[in-house]
């Protein structure tokens, strides 16, 4: 490195072509960078509400005599 890195700064690695994070600086240590535009856990997901799970069967036996 050229220079002192400060903390969470971000430092690109041109042996292993990949952006990293500083996560401590004495001594250093790198990590790999979080990229929020590669985040896609939530893709494709709907957000549920539980306090209603109630309704979203409609009227199922409560007994299992019932079923």
């Amino acid at each position: 490195m050229e220079q002192k890195p400060e903390l969470e700064s971000l430092v690109f690695c041109p042996e292993c072509d990949e952006t990293l994070e500083v996560v401590s600086v004495n001594p250093l240590r790198l990590d790999w960078a979080y990229d929020d535009e590669d985040d896609d856990s939530d893709e494709g997901f709907v957000d549920y509400d539980d306090e209603d799970d109630d309704d979203d069967y409609g009227d199922l036996p409560q007994d299992r005599d019932d079923w």
